[in-house]
């Protein structure tokens, strides 16, 4: 189960993309919610090396057109304090039970209450 989350390769604009491996198992379901992961995620070479050398070997994936297309994009937060910017502020979405969060992170390993899943990532 994957919802409101921020997945993001600095080393995606590199000519070697990030290997991101949903389930390396090779035989569980991934359902996804509202996500940003970056662009190359899914590129043959990535999932390739990730699924025992055949991109067929993948997941099943569930819900992937509630991921936004983020090819080329920048960054959806600011690396130095996690805060998500735009496009990622005002999206998210109500978590199913008994994923409901309540806590957000804080720097160096912190929590604090958060009221809100309104955006992606680890902050409000």
């Amino acid at each position: 189960e994957m919802f409101n989350n921020i997945v993001y390769f600095t080393g995606e604009r590199s000519s070697t993309p990030s290997h991101f491996c949903l389930d390396e198992t090779n035989r569980g379901t991934i359902n996804f919610g509202r996500n940003w992961i970056t662009g190359t995620w899914n590129d043959p070479d990535v999932l390739d090396n990730c699924y025992y050398g055949k991109s067929s070997d993948a997941p099943v994936l569930n819900g992937v057109e509630n991921l936004p297309d983020t090819t080329g994009a920048e960054p959806p937060i600011n690396q130095n304090t996690l805060e998500p910017l735009n496009p990622v502020r005002g999206i998210g979405q109500e978590v199913p039970t008994p994923f409901t969060v309540t806590r957000q992170y804080e720097r160096h390993q912190k929590k604090a209450l958060r009221n809100s899943v309104n955006n992606l990532g680890a902050r409000e």
